[in-house]
């Protein structure tokens, strides 16, 4: 799925964008000065809390920022409610490194330049518990990950596979969710907005005494999305015409959702989740690919129509007793399944080979299960020459493919909907066994090493099998209370998709390779962390990625392993926290070394991914100190958020249906994204109002990536939310 073409050919762009201006940037420059001024004698004695921040994910003990083997950012829910972000997409587009990337019927980001045609190569945890699929390895930052009861992401950046395995290739990210006794009863937000937004989030939690503990949460997030008219000159179908494009719809008939319950007596924790999503294409992914549809034209089944619907259900059981005296023990068995159902347009109405009053389009369906277990300890100990933490674990997990379907439309041939390919995806089990280990040891105040490997060996079906190793090492030099310096190694990998390997679609010979080999990353990092009481904190990441194997579709649409790709970049951070000012800030400057087949550079930027970003963020409160005036006052709070998106290196390489061009040089113009809102805190009782206005300036953009022509991306939305607690 994902795409007709997973790698990207371009086609031309007659529209012109509209230059980013400097008013984005001169908001945000008074806004800060502004806020500065006022709040000087207020602000915390720490700023973005490098080193008291705290974070579980890195080595899989709780430990501070700046102690993680990976450089590691963290969001926490309070942040993400000023910023007003409706996706973990949104969320993450504020970290260093994430680029956003347009797929036909996926929602994602890249990371370092390092995507694919669904987000298959970032790891997302909730709770430690894999989200990523199996068979297809996804995990869409979409709506179907709820925001409302997170109390921080925790978001490495590097390889992860040294505890994590498959997947974790580019980066980790976890999301810690709140415990009943952080929410100590019911909290409610309903939110609505354009393009038919509607947004509602339920949250209750208690400490039910005993060591008991009970979470439930429930999010939905649905809209009808933009319709943006759109020239036949940008239509990349065989017969232009002008036509419009429909931009971030979610939800058709069944509205995304994320919905769960978590549970803890004592030493044992029970979660059960269940999450939809459900993206509209913006345009066709398969026949004339990134020709303009209209969706209304296509059947619907199962409640999806153009695009894909991914139904996810998790289980898992934990238990986590200390036993003789001092080791950790996790056991962890778990179970989820996945329901993939995804519709494409080949033809509209009208077009040859389309039955009369029918558009020409097909449905695939396919349902896996996954089980398995961990087990884990972990064991602190006291030596000579320092001491530290050794863990250990193995996990064992099986994969069952249990069944998938094709079904096409009516065309010149067929007068009814019929069965194109019974099994688009063969049945059958895959099975995994890993073992790995970590030593983190403290030789003194100031020097820290992490080292740790893990061993997989897969099992594929039709007797194959894949085996790697992924070893970390780092080292981390505190000179100074507050002043740290990170040198980290690591290695990483993605095992082709189920997907990947033996699809048989068809349809032009869009077929699967089942002696795919994964992919690989190397990663060296080297970080400096510097952080001064009342002033700026500061983080400088350097990083060099070697990235080997890497799958891309060839000329006759079959899946391949090509070359190495290799890149190298720079990552600053800046933040200041204070009573009534909170401003944080990064630019990410990354450049290409060398292509390889299905990676294309042009003058250091590889493609559809920016060379050069940024963003800044400041929430301000400008009556928070003010002793007169009405008590609610004290709550409101004014957002601004702005980020830059360089000038993109996107080639046409394929010809143009109405111009016949070709262009192995051009680039997407930069674009400046603004967005600014407000916030009244607990103005009365516990009620809490948020008004957020998104592209403020109403930026016409557009965006490539796994994608067969740049796509138009949404312009002003606006949403008002309204929550209470009780």
């Amino acid at each position: 799925m994902g795409a007709a073409n997973c790698m990207k050919k371009r086609k031309d762009q007659s529209r012109r964008h509209e230059r980013p201006g400097a008013r984005a940037w001169l908001g945000a420059l008074a806004c800060l000065l502004i806020g500065r001024a006022s709040v000087r004698a207020q602000e915390k004695d720490t700023v973005w809390e490098f080193f008291s921040q705290e974070v579980v994910a890195a080595s899989q003990e709780i430990e501070s920022l700046h102690e993680a083997p990976v450089i590691t950012s963290v969001i926490t829910g309070e942040q993400i409610k000023k910023m007003g972000a409706r996706t973990l997409n949104e969320v993450l587009l504020t970290i260093p490194g994430f680029s956003r990337i347009q797929d036909h019927n996926e929602y994602f980001s890249a990371l370092r330049g390092v995507y694919g045609s669904s987000q298959q190569k970032i790891l997302v945890l909730r709770d430690g518990h894999r989200l990523n699929s199996r068979s297809y390895s996804s995990a869409n930052f979409g709506p179907s990950i709820g925001l409302h009861n997170i109390k921080r992401i925790e978001v490495m950046r590097g390889p992860g596979a040294t505890l994590y395995g498959d997947v974790a290739t580019a980066g980790v990210i976890n999301i810690v969710t709140k415990d009943g006794r952080e929410v100590n009863g019911s909290e409610l937000n309903v939110g609505a907005g354009d393009y038919g937004q509607i947004k509602l989030d339920y949250l209750y939690g208690r400490d039910l005494g005993e060591g008991r503990d009970l979470t439930l949460f429930g999010s939905i997030y649905r809209t009808t999305g933009e319709k943006k008219g759109v020239p036949a000159s940008r239509d990349g179908g065989a017969a232009p015409r002008d036509g419009f494009t429909t931009l971030d719809r979610f939800g058709e008939l069944n509205a995304p959702h994320d919905v769960g319950i978590k549970y803890r007596s004592g030493e044992t924790s029970l979660m059960v989740n269940h999450r939809l999503e459900q993206y509209t294409m913006p345009r066709s992914g398969a026949g004339g690919t990134g020709q303009l549809v209209d969706p209304a034209e296509f059947r619907k089944f199962e409640g999806v129509g153009l695009g894909a619907s991914f139904d996810t259900w998790h289980s898992e059981l934990k238990y986590a007793p200390t036993v003789f005296d001092d080791v950790k023990l996790t056991i962890r068995p778990y179970y989820d399944t996945m329901t993939t159902l995804g519709g494409e347009a080949q033809r509209r109405q009208g077009e040859a080979g389309t039955a009369p009053g029918y558009a020409k389009g097909f449905t695939v369906k396919w349902h896996e299960a996954s089980y398995g277990a961990e087990v884990s300890a972990a064991k602190p100990y006291d030596l000579a020459w320092g001491q530290g933490t050794a863990l250990g674990g193995v996990q064992a997990e099986q994969m069952d493919m249990q069944y998938s379907w094709n079904i096409h439309s009516p065309d010149a041939t067929h007068a009814d909907y019929y069965i194109g390919t019974p099994e688009i995806l063969p049945p059958g089990h895959e099975r995994s066994l890993a073992l790995f280990s970590q030593v983190k040891h403290r030789f003194n105040p100031k020097w820290l090493a992490n080292v740790g490997a893990r061993y997989d060996y897969k099992w594929r079906i039709r007797n194959y099998y894949v085996e790697q190793i992924s070893p970390r090492a780092a080292l981390v030099y505190t000179p100074l209370e507050r002043v740290s310096v990170r040198a980290s190694y690591g290695r990483s990998f993605a095992d082709a998709p189920y997907w990947y390997r033996y699809n048989q679609l068809g349809g032009g010979g869009y077929t699967g390779s089942a002696d795919l080999k994964p992919e690989k990353l190397n990663s060296y990092q080297l970080s400096v962390e510097i952080e001064r009481p009342q002033a700026l904190s500061n983080r400088l990441n350097l990083f060099y990625n070697d990235y080997e194997s890497v799958i891309y579709r060839d000329a006759l649409g079959n899946y391949q392993n090509s070359g190495v790709v290799k890149f190298r970049g720079i990552e600053y951070e800046i933040g200041w926290e204070g009573t009534a000012l909170m401003a944080r800030a990064n630019a990410t400057y990354q450049r290409a070394l060398n292509s390889s087949t299905g990676y294309s550079v042009s003058g250091g930027r590889l493609e559809d991914v920016p060379s050069i970003m940024g963003n800044a963020l400041i929430d301000y409160a400008p009556l928070k100190a003010t002793a007169s005036g009405p008590s609610w006052s004290r709550g409101l709070w004014l957002h601004y958020a702005v980020r830059y998106v360089g000038r993109q290196y996107s080639p046409i390489t394929t010809t143009a249906a109405t111009s016949g061009t070709r262009d192995s040089d051009y680039s997407v113009p930069a674009a400046v994204l603004s967005n600014a809102g407000f916030s009244l805190e607990n103005f009365w009782r516990a009620l809490t109002v948020r008004f957020h206005v998104y592209n403020l300036f109403d930026q016409q953009y557009t965006q490539g990536g796994s994608v067969a022509i740049p796509y138009e991306q949404p312009g002003r939305w606006w949403l008002a939310q309204v929550s209470c607690k009780w």
